[in-house]
């Protein structure tokens, strides 16, 4: 029989239990502490498709709370896309199989998605999975990302129509695009990688053109640009490359390799031999002709001229060859020949007038004649374009209608003095009774014991009115005849003011305001005083006449005078009528032009001539937008 252990034995064997049991607890407090400060997600599930634990990061990652998490199949958290998958990971760890890496997307609290990867071990003893989770969504997005750019790349360079390549420091290609591989012949550019150039379809002269090009690249670490080489492809022929070789370095800058990039300008090499082979016979042809020829390619670079355009311009040959044409139009004829273009593109043929500019800046107006020529496909590959110079004609042709419209205007002008001069005439017989008669009943009212004021005042508005009128028609007759000889030294500002004390009370019936903004100097002119009156009352009446046509209720006349330089003097007389019709303004200063129903339309061509014999102008604003603005300028004296 065992003998029994003594009570220090047992309180021994008490505390060495207590001990291990301690050490347990801490044991298990730090493996909790780690469990829940871990950034991943941790968990135990069971076969039945729960969680049995989750640590912290779950809550974190997915936003669901341990309680939602731990009494919801898990299976109702992951994507409808990857159930299937999910179950089928859950059915190999039945079998006690581990999974060491798995994707699905499991649902967040905000109803978003996050993409989880994770490794489990199964224990099959206890019916458990040990699983550990990591969010990868933001490596997926990155990935997605890097996708679609990769996708692009592929993209742009399976469609950019020019053939595109890159190789290593051993002139290996390194991958190419699909316009490489058809010019091989291969169906895939991935044949192409780990091939050499000796290994393709070009000549042994051509392949070491292309490596030696490729060496100098990399070796000086400098592009290469603008190669003319020949190339035979696969298909058997030969065509002209325009290449573009560059170094490709890696992050520290040491060259790796190289990139290149050649299109094809076969046809353009063959149109230059074409165009070179009939140099001789075009260059003496263009150079026996007396007009500005020019071929042109379908762009409008110039491609040849004839030896009559460096004579008459005074450019050189490397100032116009390669240059568009429309270089040498002024702006206005750079449109006109956008707009010509589609059309001789389409028909073959078209005429235009352009204004050319020479190197001196000398403008030439130039009678444009455009054929196309084709090519022996008959495609309009160049154009013939044959300039003639009508600058002289076009200056005779303007000098012609201004002489006409000159004569035709002195003839309207003559008709007009002959008109006035019989007018005169005729009204002054009348006029004089008229006095006669104003003269006796101003002594009959007079004689009265008591007459009307206001009759008074009228009879005498009228006489002072019909002296007036007298004043005017001896002017007029001296006007038309000889001249008028009775100039005095005037102040403009004065004339104007007694102009509107003149007009006042047509002015003040018609409800018009009118203004006076005199200059801020003394302007003197020498002239006849009636006539420059009769010029100022005709513009103030017809702006009245506008204003009350056009029913306007708040009319405004404003004259203004002003300084120009101490050698001349403006007046402006503007109104905010209707304004003048721009179908009438070149016509507005001939005789018996008018737009009223009353009226022989005189007077402003009549104030035309007055203003011009003073040695002046007179015109209308053509662009004020307000109602009509009238001007006219006269030498000041001094």
């Amino acid at each position: 029989m065992a003998e029994k252990p003594s009570y220090e034995e047992l309180e021994k064997r008490v505390q060495e239990l207590e001990a291990a049991e301690e050490q347990q607890v801490t044991q298990d407090n730090v493996l909790e502490r780690l469990f829940n400060l871990s950034l991943d997600m941790l968990c135990v599930a069971d076969l039945d498709g729960y969680f049995r634990v989750v640590n912290s990061a779950f809550e974190k990652t997915l936003g669901h709370s341990k309680q939602l998490l731990l009494k919801t199949p898990f299976i109702e958290f992951v994507h409808p896309d990857d159930k299937a998958a999910t179950q089928e990971a859950v059915a190999q760890q039945a079998t006690g199989e581990p999974v060491t890496y798995f994707e699905n997307r499991y649902r967040c609290k905000d109803g978003s998605y996050k993409w989880l990867a994770w490794t489990a071990a199964p224990a099959s003893e206890e019916g458990l999975i040990y699983a550990v989770a990591r969010d990868i969504t933001k490596q997926k997005t990155i990935q997605c990302e890097l996708e679609a750019q990769r996708n692009l790349f592929e993209n742009v360079l399976s469609n950019v129509p020019a053939s595109i390549f890159w190789k290593d420091r051993n002139s290996v290609y390194l991958g190419v695009n699909k316009q490489f591989a058809h010019d091989t012949g291969l169906q895939s550019p991935d044949e192409l990688i780990g091939k050499s150039d000796y290994d393709l379809a070009w000549t042994k002269e051509e392949a070491d053109f292309y490596r030696e090009c490729d060496r100098k690249v990399m070796d000086v670490g400098e592009a290469m640009l603008n190669i003319e080489e020949s190339q035979l492809q696969a298909n058997g022929r030969t065509v002209s490359l325009l290449t573009n070789k560059v170094p490709l370095r890696d992050a520290s800058g040491q060259v790796t390799g190289m990139l290149g990039i050649y299109m094809d300008i076969t046809k353009r090499k063959q149109a230059e031999e074409r165009l070179q082979k009939s140099e001789a016979r075009l260059q003496t042809l263009f150079d026996s002709v007396g007009e500005y020829i020019f071929v042109i390619d379908p762009e409008g670079q110039i491609i040849k001229v004839n030896r009559y355009v460096y004579e008459q311009s005074g450019y050189k040959a490397d100032e116009v060859i390669g240059r568009n044409i429309k270089e040498f139009f002024s702006e206005v004829s750079k449109d006109i020949c956008d707009c010509n273009f589609p059309t001789l593109r389409e028909r073959g043929y078209n005429r235009a007038e352009v204004e050319f500019v020479c190197k001196d800046g000398r403008v030439i107006q130039m009678e444009c004649s455009a054929t196309a020529v084709p090519d022996e496909n008959g495609d309009f590959t160049t154009f013939l374009i044959i300039q003639r110079d009508v600058t002289d004609e076009k200056r005779a042709e303007e000098e012609r209608q201004y002489h006409h419209q000159e004569m035709a205007h002195v003839i309207r002008l003559s008709t007009a003095g002959e008109m006035a001069s019989g007018m005169a005439h005729e009204l002054n017989q009348p006029l004089t009774a008229l006095l006669s008669y104003c003269g006796t009943a101003v002594s009959l009212v007079n004689s009265m014991s008591s007459p009307p004021q206001q009759l008074g005042e009228i009879l005498e508005r009228a006489t002072e009115q019909a002296h007036r009128a007298g004043e005017i028609i001896s002017h007029l007759r001296e006007f038309v005849s000889k001249g008028d000889d009775n100039q005095e030294f005037l102040d403009i500002d004065q004339v104007i003011r007694d102009v509107i004390i003149f007009t006042k009370h047509e002015v003040q019936e018609s409800g018009v305001k009118i203004t006076f903004h005199p200059g801020s100097q003394t302007c003197k002119i020498k002239a006849n005083k009636i006539q420059i009156e009769q010029v100022l009352v005709n513009m103030v009446r017809n702006s009245l006449e506008a204003i009350r046509h056009a029913k306007i209720t708040e009319g405004q006349i404003v004259l203004q005078s002003r300084s120009l330089s101490n050698e001349l003097v403006k007046v402006t007389v503007a109104d905010n009528g209707p304004g003048i019709n721009p179908a009438m303004v070149d016509t507005l200063f001939h005789p018996f032009q008018t737009t009223k129903k009353t009226g022989m339309g005189i007077g402003l061509s009549l104030s035309r001539t007055i203003i011009e014999t003073l040695g002046g102008k007179l015109w209308v604003e053509k662009d004020y937008e307000n109602g009509a603005l009238f001007a006219f300028e006269l030498p000041v004296s001094k």
